[in-house]
């Protein structure tokens, strides 16, 4: 895949996403004062949801902008890197939708989504990491 390529299915999905956390916060004020007005923790859970799917909406729009795709092992690792960050909303959506019941705290796919977005993210900032030939820092462009 180019980088033109990635980086425009990044924008769009972050975009994309952003109008799902829209549409959730819709339905959350449609739903919320009838069905949960004296449930403050189903209200917590489905607001965290809802936020996640904006985090890992804008995640995938910055990431976007910003996306030069490397070569070697860098390009490996920043595809893999991709692909987590272009999951983990989708992860996040089916949270909001799945997770929140009552008297239930355990959440696995928003843990599985947080580990998705960090793993997206930590692997992008490994292959971005270049060590200047002069010694110089490792984060200072060779």
């Amino acid at each position: 895949m180019t980088t033109d390529a990635m980086a425009r299915l990044h924008i769009i999905w972050g975009l994309m996403f952003v109008g799902v956390f829209l549409g959730t916060g819709m339905f959350m004020l449609m739903t919320f004062p009838n069905q949960f007005h004296q449930d403050a923790t189903m209200r917590m859970l489905y607001r965290s949801a809802h936020v996640y799917i904006l985090l890992a909406g804008l995640i995938n729009g910055v990431l976007g902008v910003y996306l030069t795709l490397g070569v070697g092992w860098r390009r490996q690792f920043q595809l893999v890197g991709s692909s987590a960050i272009l999951m983990s909303p989708v992860v996040f959506a089916l949270a909001f939708f799945i997770e929140p019941a009552p008297r239930q705290l355990e959440r696995p796919l928003v843990l599985l989504g947080l580990i998705l977005a960090l793993l997206g993210t930590l692997l992008h900032m490994i292959a971005a990491v270049r060590v200047s030939r002069s010694g110089g820092e490792p984060w200072e462009s060779s």
